[in-house]
């Protein structure tokens, strides 16, 4: 009786010390995902009337390739354009599981 209890014990150790170690993991995946000082912001939905002809941002819909300065720390080969209606600097990025995300950008200098 004594032992298989404390074999019991021991599988109860053993196995939360194993689920402690995928919790870990798994926070250690989400944490190398994207930089949250770049990939930080409110998401981007803006969308014009219907009988608005054109459209909002400074050149084209299309996003540019650029550079980010945040916190004085470079962001090299983003994908960035200029709301001027609602005056909104945008970065467009895949998210860790593949979707197309548009966010606004704050307090951010960029270069082209």
């Amino acid at each position: 009786m004594k032992t298989s209890c404390f074999k019991c014990i021991i599988f109860f150790i053993v196995l939360l010390s194993h689920l402690q170690m995928l919790h870990a993991q798994h926070q250690h995946e989400i944490n190398q995902g994207l930089d949250d000082f770049l990939y930080n912001g409110k998401v981007y939905a803006y969308y014009p009337p219907y009988n608005v002809l054109g459209n909002q941002f400074i050149a084209s819909e299309e996003f540019t390739i650029g550079t980010l300065w945040i916190k004085g720390e470079p962001y090299a080969n983003v994908l960035l354009n200029y709301d001027i209606l609602n005056q909104h600097l945008l970065l467009s990025f895949n998210t860790i599981l593949g979707a197309k995300q548009v966010i606004v950008l704050l307090l951010a200098l960029a270069a082209y």
